[in-house]
């Protein structure tokens, strides 16, 4: 098979469309557009949204029309006294401030008992011996504000809810 010779202006068109199918020159994707349109679309109905007054109107209740009183003669009727005022409702007691009190017994065997509302206290004391003794005060702290010093012994502790506790040995 024997393929025809082309014209002139066949071997035109033919470059064209090559050209025009080339790589290089592709043209805007449509699926890009598209996209772009729905963009914009979204855009506008917030907007339109936003402008719109919204309604917050319910409809009108029924009116209620009240039932007819009977009037009772004049002689029948009682005139009541009006009811003793109420006592203004007591409000609940607030809840106490939570605290740490710890007693402690200097060198002289002086008991101390301070309390604390909150946090640090500024002390360390022995945790695995008997009886309890503070090992540290930091300066300047709650602890030595309230003239709690090194070597003294705890003797008991009580805390928001709970009763006070011995820690003394008791042997």
């Amino acid at each position: 098979s024997k393929k025809a010779p082309m014209d002139e202006s066949a071997k035109a068109a033919v470059d064209v469309v090559v050209e025009a199918s080339s790589p290089e020159e592709e043209s805007f994707p449509w699926w890009l557009l598209l996209l772009l349109a729905f963009l914009l679309l979204v855009l506008c109905l917030c907007c339109l949204m936003l402008l719109l007054p919204t309604s917050t109107q319910h409809p009108a209740a029924p009116a209620l029309v009240p039932a007819p009183v009977k009037e009772e003669p004049v002689e029948e009727q009682r005139l009541l006294a009006p009811p003793p005022p109420r006592p203004p409702a007591s409000a609940p007691a607030p809840a106490p401030a939570p605290y740490l009190t710890l007693s402690f017994v200097d060198a002289e065997s002086k008991p101390i008992t301070k309390t604390w509302h909150d946090k640090p206290l500024g002390l360390t004391f022995s945790k695995d011996t008997h009886p309890v003794v503070v090992t540290k005060v930091v300066k300047g702290s709650k602890a030595d504000l309230h003239g709690i010093t090194t070597g003294m012994k705890m003797t008991a502790v009580e805390f928001t809810g709970q009763d006070r506790t011995s820690v003394e040995d008791k042997d």
